[in-house]
């Protein structure tokens, strides 16, 4: 497997900055998730990693080769994208050894067919499978060529909620026996929390936070990556020339404060409660179901405040 350093990449197009001296490693056998809003860049820096799209400047190493002039299938690299874009008169076997006929041997693709569950379809034909079926041959045929890289760009996307989780815990599974390198691109930040030993945060074109799930969560360095995880998002009100942050599950029932409950929705085992406070709108996590119109005393331990700067965002530590 391989480790993926890329170093002060900008990639322009139209004259937009996409990527801005964007800097980042990803560690030989890790899986690193990459989100962020529409726009951010995600994408775009997938795409410079496997060489689809070339970079005005930087370096992107693979391993220990240089990869920032090479061509993408001279750098180890294989793709999975949310379309499994399956050639539709070709056999599902033929489609996981397209491009790539003379350099595989039979054991290897059924070896690869067995991983994803579709030595079954081998001699079917894309027509006839279900989303999943399809997506999984995708995979399938970026895995058979034993790529030193494996790039996710949000393939899971237009399943369904239940095949969603399926694949996504399979992929981990398959990550785990491989140890392959992953970047795993997604919008969806239980996804991320799920399958990244490490996330990276983008917004415009920049990384702005990287690390460990639960760190990112608990313990944000500014508000965009204190917002972007947590549901429901963390609550944020004024006080004075600082932004305070409090996660929902902070607040608890009894306390010194008293809110105008405005709503309240049962999610499984709990309920999600909507409360006016002064001025602010505050969502509690509560055991409880409350009436829209009662008024409810609650309150929150102050080492759980997160203090961030009005001016950029940037968290306040003691």
């Amino acid at each position: 497997m391989a480790e993926i350093v890329m170093k002060d990449i900008v990639r322009s197009v139209g004259g937009r900055e996409i990527l801005k001296d964007v800097s980042l490693t990803v560690n030989d056998g890790e899986c690193l998730a990459i989100v962020g809003p529409s726009g951010a860049g995600k994408t775009t820096l997938l795409r410079a990693v496997s060489g689809l799209d070339p970079v005005d400047s930087g370096t992107v190493m693979i391993g220990d080769k240089d990869c920032t002039k090479l061509p993408a299938y001279q750098r180890g690299v294989s793709m999975i994208f949310q379309n499994a874009a399956l050639f539709p008169h070709t056999k599902v076997r033929d489609n996981i050894l397209y491009g790539i006929h003379g350099k595989c041997s039979e054991e290897q693709l059924q070896e690869t067919a067995r991983l994803m569950s579709v030595s079954q379809l081998l001699e079917r034909y894309p027509e006839g499978l279900s989303a999943g079926e399809k997506q999984r041959v995708g995979i399938a045929r970026a895995l058979v060529r034993k790529p030193l890289v494996l790039l996710l760009d949000e393939p899971f996307s237009s399943l369904d909620a239940r095949l969603k989780e399926q694949m996504r815990s399979e992929m981990m599974t398959i990550h785990q026996q491989l140890g392959m390198t992953m970047i795993s691109v997604t919008h969806d930040q239980s996804e991320a929390m799920a399958m990244g030993d490490r996330i990276a945060v983008m917004k415009d074109g920049r990384i702005i936070a990287c690390d460990v799930p639960k760190k990112l969560y608990e313990d944000p360095d500014d508000i965009e990556t204190a917002s972007f995880f947590g549901v429901p998002q963390i609550n944020l009100f004024e006080y004075g020339e600082e932004t305070v942050g409090i996660r929902p599950e902070c607040l608890k029932e009894g306390g010194d404060e008293q809110g105008f409950v405005k709503r309240c929705t049962e999610d499984g085992y709990r309920y999600f409660v909507t409360l006016l406070w002064k001025t602010e709108t505050l969502m509690m996590i509560s055991e409880h179901a409350y009436e829209p119109g009662q008024i409810i005393s609650f309150g929150w331990d102050k080492d759980k405040e997160m203090i961030f700067d009005k001016n950029g965002g940037k968290r306040k530590r003691v």
